[in-house]
């Protein structure tokens, strides 16, 4: 209608963005509009109200500065606006700030509905694999009972990891090849068989993360239905993962398998990194190695002592470097300089 009052010709581009949030970081369709501009795709944008634009006076002001110096012209039709013009000026920015307004509220309304959920015991969120959500009667989704339809899936992915011959891609291969697909009908990944294991609510407990840096996650007992099959193959997998861990040998390096060239020393041709290997004889001594992934150049160095990479380093490296007197002075202010200073942004933002 809009077009047809005012003689402008629509072109066959439209650009539809379900608007969420407060941020265009992620709004794809909204880069896409920038980006299309620059190229010269359209010349007059329309748009139905200026809540489509944003909800974010900072960003709103700054994408619509970047369509004016490309000579773009944006117009918010419901309302009669036409951007940057002085006799829209006001008018754009009230509209701007009630936006964001709104946007602000409806946060913290629903911030506010979903902690009130938590302190109840109520899960948030989408019902995990082998459960749905059922209406109350009050119309509202807010029960999450086990669905027959994949608990079957849960079940044997819980049964499969808990005997411990499975990784998590393997265990995914292994349940897409016996015809079990996940809550959505897509096959398993290794992702989504490990949000499977690292989701208490198949342990009964209902977790929120209250979305604030300075707070700890929530965890108390959920109302839902946790059966005690699921719960019990749950937690014989977290004992499982625990040993993995365990003999994983995760941690600090201990001081016998600190390697001084791993992370320096590069191969020339294929720029591998080098890492040291240690190995046990009978006697406990140990010999330090450095190797590199061969696969992927054609040299084949020959694995040698960390003793002798430093003699070597020593007699065709030092010997003919020439250090400043004062190396060690500006060695040290440099490393002074490296230090990372604590970020308080988000913490300032978390305030705001």
């Amino acid at each position: 209608r809009f077009s047809e009052i005012y003689g402008v010709i629509l072109s066959d581009d439209f650009y539809t963005e379900f608007v969420s949030g407060r941020s265009v970081a992620k709004r794809g369709i909204f880069t896409q509009m920038i980006t299309d501009a620059q190229v010269d795709v359209y010349d007059v944008i329309l748009v139905d109200h200026t809540s489509r634009f944003g909800r974010n006076q900072e960003d709103c002001i700054k994408y619509k500065a970047v369509l004016r110096e490309l000579d773009r012209v944006v117009v918010f039709v419901s309302q009669g606006i036409i951007s940057g013009s002085d006799r829209d000026f006001l008018n754009e920015r009230i509209n701007e700030t009630m936006d964001e307004a709104y946007g602000r509220n409806l946060s913290r309304y629903i911030s506010a509905g979903l902690t009130e959920k938590a302190s109840q015991g109520l899960a948030n969120g989408k019902p995990p694999l082998g459960y749905r959500s059922q209406k109350l009667e009050n119309g509202k989704r807010e029960r999450k009972i086990p669905d027959p339809d994949t608990i079957p899936a849960l079940v044997e992915l819980l049964r499969s990891y808990a005997s411990g011959n499975y990784s998590y891609q393997t265990l995914a291969n292994h349940l897409n090849a016996q015809g079990y697909r996940t809550r959505l009908g897509q096959p398993f990944t290794s992702g989504s068989v490990e949000h499977v294991l690292q989701n208490r609510f198949y342990e009964g407990k209902a977790v929120f993360y209250p979305g604030r840096l300075d707070e700890e996650v929530e965890v108390r007992d959920g109302v839902h239905e946790a059966p005690d099959n699921i719960k019990e193959l749950w937690l014989v997998c977290q004992e499982v993962k625990r040993q993995r861990t365990k003999a994983q040998g995760c941690g600090q390096r201990a001081k016998s398998r600190a390697y001084p060239f791993s992370g320096i020393l590069t191969c020339d041709e294929s720029s591998s990194g080098y890492k040291g290997l240690a190995k046990y004889r009978d006697d406990n001594r140990v010999l330090r190695k450095l190797i590199h992934k061969r696969s992927q150049c054609t040299i084949r160095p020959r694995t040698q002592r960390i003793e002798a990479v430093s003699d070597q380093f020593s007699e065709r490296v030092l010997t003919y470097m020439s250090l400043p007197d004062d190396f060690v002075d500006t060695a040290t202010r440099a490393f002074a300089q490296q230090n990372v200073q604590p970020d308080h942004q988000r913490k300032v933002q978390s305030l705001d």
